[in-house]
């Protein structure tokens, strides 16, 4: 993953809390990043071994909202916790400490 502003924002939404899933949309509205710009660093991070995927259960489908479209999860990797907290210090001393807003 290149070192970018936007791959850090991503990054921390993982790392903020790495056991759980987040879906697609979920992370466009936590980083205000537009989906064409976030869905093929996902699809980079998955190739990457950082993170995996499924797809949401019919019966979590239903639950969640009869009718809806179908979810795709994400969730961060052992390989993906340790690399991407090494990628957010590097971009941290990159940039001298100064921090992305959220």
């Amino acid at each position: 993953m290149l070192l970018t502003s936007t791959g850090v924002q991503v990054a921390k939404v993982f790392i903020g809390d790495p056991g759980q899933e987040r879906w697609g949309s979920e992370i466009t509205t936590m980083t205000n990043i537009k989906a064409g710009t976030v869905y093929p660093m996902l699809e980079t991070m998955k190739a990457d071994g950082l993170i995996v995927d499924r797809w949401e259960t019919d019966e979590e489908m239903i639950a969640r909202k009869p009718g809806g479209s179908r979810r795709r999860y994400w969730r961060l990797t052992d390989k993906g916790r340790e690399e991407l907290v090494a990628y957010i210090a590097r971009w941290d001393a990159r940039m001298g400490g100064v921090r992305i807003a959220r």
